[in-house]
């Protein structure tokens, strides 16, 4: 579940009026992705199989950001063009990697490590833009 919901919300932050004629779905599509990457964030956490400290430090700024990307990349790009389709895919991309470092075990070895470049990687190629 964290996982969908950290990729619908770059999706759904992506999403645009297409004649203008909707002013509301502009913020109204960042609050929903705002709310979908808190979502993001708290199910990982939940999805771990311990709850640590360090893990509910990490959470803490990760969901902040998540939550304020959103709204910052609508206002510094309020009309549509490449600057902003790049930052709502790094966006998403980095929600998506910190939802598999939240969820998952802390690595223990050299290969448990690679698992975040793959996820990365992964995510990059692999999102339906």
């Amino acid at each position: 579940m964290a996982l969908t919901a950290a990729v619908l919300s770059g999706m759904v932050t992506m999403n645009e009026s297409p004649t203008d004629t909707e002013p509301a779905l502009n913020p109204s599509s960042a609050a929903v992705g705002a709310l979908l990457a808190l979502v993001a964030v708290v199910a990982a956490v939940r999805a771990s199989a311990t709850i640590s400290r360090v893990r509910a430090a990490l959470a803490v700024p990760v969901a902040a950001a998540a939550a304020g990307t959103p709204f910052l990349v609508r206002y510094t790009w309020p009309y549509p063009d490449d600057s902003r389709f790049n930052s709502i895919m790094a966006f998403t991309v980095a929600l998506v990697l910190a939802v598999v470092v939240l969820s998952g075990p802390r690595p223990r070895s050299l290969r448990d490590w690679l698992h975040y470049p793959a996820a990365f990687a992964v995510t990059a190629v692999g999102l339906p833009w």
